[in-house]
């Protein structure tokens, strides 16, 4: 019976670079993140970085996301350039997804859900053009209306990274920061990860417990010697990771 193959996430790409950055072999790599050894050697040559010439998880992310993205089917407002036109011009002048949706079906004699309309205002392309402006109550992410609602919280004076400022993006000028949290599976074993981006300095703390204080402690003790010129920016993913006095 053949192996059902599931691909690498983001958390397991930065286990990988700490792993290769400390010596490991692809064979420990894969006894570590209970994969089979020929996943870990498929990563490494898909996913290195071809300047650099070694693998860099974030790079390998993007990588990833665009090959799902290019696999993926085209949507139907995608496939059809005019019918697109015609619901961005009624969106413009202030119609709703639902009202759009029931005047192409009676103009055009098809079936057309409202909530094509949503999912391509909301898409990657959508964004880009800032669709959403035109929606009478406009969110930042799509919600569904009974849609299963996030428990966990919310990040106090969360910024997006949407208004990260554009310089971070192209990696050419130094004290821009990006900060991640490894958990090792099946072990206790907690990491918290600062990569700078221009330089690929790495810097990896050991956690003793996963409170928001200790964390918060080691971190500004770790930072704090460092010149203001180091330490510009810091991104840190969407999980819920304790606020970071900058100095």
């Amino acid at each position: 019976m053949t192996k059902e193959y599931k691909q690498l996430n983001q958390e397991e790409g930065d286990v990988i670079y700490l792993l290769l950055k400390q010596g490991k072999k692809q064979n420990e790599i894969a006894h570590v993140l209970k994969r089979d050894k020929s996943t870990i050697s498929r990563e490494l040559k898909r996913n290195k970085h071809q300047k650099f010439n070694e693998y860099l998880p974030d790079t390998a992310w993007r990588k990833t996301l665009k090959k799902r993205q290019q696999g993926r089917k085209k949507k139907y407002l995608e496939k059809d350039d005019e019918l697109k036109q015609s619901v961005l011009s009624l969106l413009q002048i202030g119609w709703s997804p639902e009202l759009i949706a029931g005047r192409l079906k009676q103009n055009l004699g098809k079936t057309f859900n409202q909530e094509s309309i949503y999912q391509y205002v909301y898409s990657l392309e959508g964004r880009k053009q800032n669709l959403r402006q035109y929606l009478r109550r406009a969110h930042r992410i799509r919600r569904k209306e009974f849609g299963r609602k996030n428990h966990k919280g919310k990040i106090p004076n969360r910024i997006d990274i949407a208004l990260r400022p554009k310089i971070v993006e192209t990696r050419q000028e130094f004290g821009h920061w990006e900060a991640d949290s490894v958990l090792y599976q099946g072990h206790s074993q907690r990491l918290s990860t600062h990569n700078e981006l221009k330089t690929r300095f790495l810097v990896v703390l050991r956690l003793k417990d996963n409170t928001a204080e200790h964390r918060a402690e080691l971190i500004n003790q770790t930072f704090k010697p460092l010149p203001r010129q180091a330490k510009k920016t810091k991104t840190v993913d969407n999980g819920l990771d304790p606020p970071v006095t900058r100095r």
